[in-house]
């Protein structure tokens, strides 16, 4: 048994006198070899127990019982009538399916693909890729400037259209 278990089990069940009488021989057992548990135990006492040695149990009047038992009965009923909707039940469903039950994973998980997209796109192939795509851009357009305007063809120099013959 672990210290934790053992003091857990210290303020809960070996202090009432709840526990059964393995456990509170393997209790003992680990009191024995343990004396930071041993000073919890007696710290505990000290302040949990002791202070209500010798009181008298109080027992409610008999009324508040039978309101206990009238609400439990109530609420029994009450559970046993409803049903459940269609939308309640797949809600339900999707909740036990799908409920991200440990949310440090998700946010682990998450963050994980923020880097991952982060170092690539600032990664040296991404910068070459983009810079590769720059020069490819600029080399169709420098090769656009050297090409016939105004749909004049190789063998013509001259001006194009009629206005332009006109006016030049």
């Amino acid at each position: 048994m672990n210290c934790a278990k053992v003091r857990w089990l210290l303020l809960t069940d070996y202090l009432d006198g709840q526990a059964s009488e393995t456990l509170r021989r393997d209790i003992r057992e680990h009191l024995k070899s343990c004396a930071a548990c041993a000073a919890f135990e007696k710290a505990a006492v000290e302040k949990a127990s002791r202070p209500f040695t010798g009181i008298q149990p109080v027992k409610p009047p008999e009324s508040v019982w039978q309101n206990i038992k009238e609400a439990i009965a109530e609420e029994d009923a009450r559970a046993a009538e409803y049903r459940p909707s269609f939308l309640e039940r797949l809600r339900d469903l999707a909740r036990d399916n799908f409920l991200i039950r440990r949310p440090q994973y998700a946010f682990a998980a998450v963050l994980t693909v923020v880097i991952a997209v982060v170092v690539f796109f600032n990664s040296p192939l991404h910068r070459r890729m983009v810079v590769e795509d720059y020069l490819r851009r600029e080399a169709v357009y420098l090769a656009s400037l050297d090409a016939p305007a105004n749909g004049e063809g190789e063998s013509e120099l001259g001006l194009g259209t009629a206005i332009e013959k006109y006016l030049f």
